[in-house]
């Protein structure tokens, strides 16, 4: 999903309710906003209160195997009526079953089991079903509910069901334009429709809804048709024949025009088989938007052709793609005909990439129907698992359609780009279980750990991946049978990577899913006869393992690549690598493909045999950290002296091997006392070498 809630950042949020008077500019993925991802609900009081999304809500004891949902009032207001069978297993002995519905703005007007009227309570979020009798784990039931009203629109993220409005060309609101739109991600399900609305859960649905006969209703699964239902009125009907959870379960009605192209499609039997489809494409826009979405959709099928080539069949080979336009500041996966906001087209290319507007948006939808829509997070505290791998998706397609012909000079890698716009300084919370359910961390840190998790595995994957084993991995992860159409963990995108990559993963995915930030290094080197000593310092509480590109250049022009593994052994690492003649240049991951803050500290003085780097802090109290540089292995003394030349303090008198060496100095002069404040000068000889450095006690 993209969403104005999230901060994302491909997508111009300008929304038709603020009534733009001026074009929209290209996509800018540095753009953002941070708002919670809350939902409203209905406190013990009946007080309409915000709560936050639950990470980890526990699923109720049951297991959805059907919807059979039925609209029978849906027009221009914002109200509708409706009834839904729920066919379902019972997970335990009980005489009840719980199902998520907001009592706020909606009623139930009646509710049968199997056939037979119960008193349910309706109350908060949850609508109590008595059985009328106690069932065992495993009964199949129907729980048929009756029901209308107006939905709240909670806030945050999932709108839930609503009236809205198209934008125009000049975006101003068309008022002469409405349609009705839902979006549910995460919770919004339960605000227009009883369900069990959780992740986890899943289950085949049958759609129908009348509405007005000028209106095409859009949902998920195979259309079936559209019959008249009298007084101005038609039934249109469809069938999602995988399961989906209720968070995935939409509409889109308007006047929309259609149109449809069909693409040479992979369907992926149970068996395991593989068959050819020609598949339907079909697209839904007002008329006056149809030349913006005519542009930006134009590549769809290729889009769609790219990630079946790297991932697998297409999910929903069997029934269709398709894209359908409503009034929003993003857009949204719903499987097999995605959600696209009327501010995501335009009819000009992009200043980023060079395609069409906002296709970026596009390739995030459509790789969603993969991740997202046919492997799902279980949990919404996995929620990187989808939108994560999406923004990567983009990344994806821009680097295999564009290739080299983006940046300034427009010779650059177009997925790196667009990775390299999403960078950050620092990224709030985690990627597990984030401070922000929808924020910018899950999409664009996520995006940059799939980048950085495909750097490692380069070299393991398929020959027919060219060694890219990130990708043999994730499509053997989408293409899993005991996966497909299944709710997923972290530890089964884990497994399979492990299972490519050959060895554990704990050290990649521990440290970038469960803690915040990012790893700061400090770097340092010189050279040593005919080797380079090279020392990389973490700070001792974030301590990353990581395989860091190293590339040396030659005073001749000579470029030597090699990988160095820090972090295996503690925060600091020091190690020699040969050189062969003079060297101009180091350099650490010099094509930036890992997410860091590296400071590089200059070695001062390279022919002396030893120098003092720097001394942190300065002005200290009580102590402070001595940092120097041995180019010749032997004997070392550091020594402080006051303003007026004593000699206060010997601090070492050692041997040492060549390298970067630490010493703290606690403050401490002759006669263990404490130094007074003032000013130091730090002396270190080695042999005939010396280095002086200055430092201040402030007390």
């Amino acid at each position: 999903m993209l969403c104005r809630a999230a901060a994302l950042a491909l997508v111009l949020l300008v929304s038709a309710s603020a009534q733009a008077e001026s074009a929209p500019r290209a996509f800018d993925p540095t753009l953002e906003l941070r708002s919670p991802c809350l939902m409203t609900r209905q406190d013990a009081s009946g007080k309409i209160v915000a709560k936050e999304v639950p990470r980890s809500r526990s699923d109720r004891p049951i297991d959805v195997l059907h919807y059979d949902l039925s609209f029978t009032e849906v027009d221009t207001v914002s109200s509708l009526a409706g009834y839904v069978t729920i066919t379902l297993k019972t997970l335990e002995t009980t005489d009840q079953v719980v199902l998520d519905f907001d009592s706020i703005g909606m009623d139930v007007l009646g509710v049968l089991v199997d056939g037979l009227a119960v008193t349910a309570t309706h109350r908060g979020d949850s609508l109590v079903v008595p059985l009328g009798r106690t069932v065992t784990p495993s009964e199949t039931l129907d729980v048929e509910v009756e029901f209308e009203g107006s939905p709240i629109r909670g806030e945050g993220v999932g709108f839930g069901y609503a009236k809205r409005y198209f934008r125009q060309p000049n975006y101003t609101v068309d008022f002469s334009r409405p349609l009705i739109a839902t979006l549910s991600e995460p919770v919004g399900a339960r605000t227009w429709w009883p369900c069990h609305d959780h992740p986890f859960d899943a289950a085949t649905v049958d759609i129908s809804v009348i509405a007005p006969s000028w209106m095409t209703v859009v949902a998920p699964g195979e259309p079936l048709g559209v019959v008249d239902a009298g007084g101005g009125k038609s039934r249109s009907s469809f069938s999602m024949p995988h399961e989906i959870p209720s968070y995935l379960v939409s509409l889109a009605a308007a006047d929309y025009v259609i149109w449809t192209e069909t693409t040479e499609v992979t369907e992926l039997l149970d068996d395991g088989s593989e068959v050819p489809r020609t598949m339907p494409l079909r697209f839904y826009t007002p008329a006056t938007l149809e030349a913006d979405a005519r542009n930006t959709w134009s590549n769809t099928a290729e889009v769609v052709a790219l990630y079946e080539q790297l991932f697998g069949p297409y999910p929903y080979a069997d029934i269709q793609y398709g894209m359908a336009m409503f009034s929003f500041g993003g857009a949204m996966e719903h499987p097999t005909v995605s959600s696209m906001g009327d501010v995501t087209v335009a009819d000009e290319d992009s200043d980023f990439y060079p395609g069409p507007y906002g296709e970026a948006i596009v390739a995030h939808e459509a790789f969603h129907q993969w991740f997202g829509d046919a492997v799902r997070v279980s949990r919404w505290g996995d929620i990187w698992l989808n939108e994560g791998f999406a923004r990567y998706g983009e990344v994806l397609w821009l680097e295999r359609k564009y290739g080299a012909a983006c940046g300034d000079k427009g010779d650059e890698d177009c997925g790196k780009v667009w990775l390299d716009r999403i960078r950050r300084d620092s990224y709030p919370g985690t990627l597990i279980d984030p401070s922000e359910l929808f924020g910018i961390t899950i999409y664009n840190k996520g995006a940059w750990v799939v980048h950085q998790l495909r750097q490692v595995m380069q070299g393991t994957g398929d020959a027919a991946d060219d060694g890219d084993g990130l990708i043999t991995a994730l499509r053997n992860y989408v293409t899993d049978p005991a996966l497909r159409y299944r709710a997923v963990t972290v530890d089964d995108l884990v497994s399979h990577c492990e299972a490519v990559y050959g060895a554990e993963l704990d050290w990649f995915f521990d440290k970038w899913l469960y803690e915040a930030g990012r790893p700061q290094l400090e770097s340092w080197w010189f050279v040593d006869g005919d080797e380079i000593v090279l020392r990389i310092d973490q700070p001792v509480d974030r301590v990353y393992r990581l395989p860091l590109p190293v590339r040396i250049t030659s005073a001749d022009g000579h470029v030597a690549n090699t990988l160095v593994w820090v972090g295996e052994d503690g925060p600091s690492t020091q190690v020699r690598l040969p050189i062969d003649g003079d060297v101009s240049d180091l350099s650490i991951d010099p094509d930036e493909n890992w997410l860091l803050d590296l400071k590089e500290i200059p070695v001062a003085g390279r022919g002396s045999a030893v120098s003092i780097l720097e001394t942190v802090p300065n002005p200290f109290n009580p102590l402070t950290r001595i940092r120097y540089v041995l180019r010749t292995a032997g004997r070392v003394r550091l020594d402080a002296y006051d303003a007026r030349g004593r000699h206060v303090a010997r601090l070492l008198d050692a041997d040492r091997d060549v390298g970067v060496h630490d010493l703290v100095w606690q403050g401490e002069v002759k006669g263990g006392e404490t130094a007074a404040s003032g000013v130091y000068f730090l002396r270190v000889t080695s042999g005939s070498s010396e280095d002086v450095s200055r430092v201040t006690m402030l007390k």
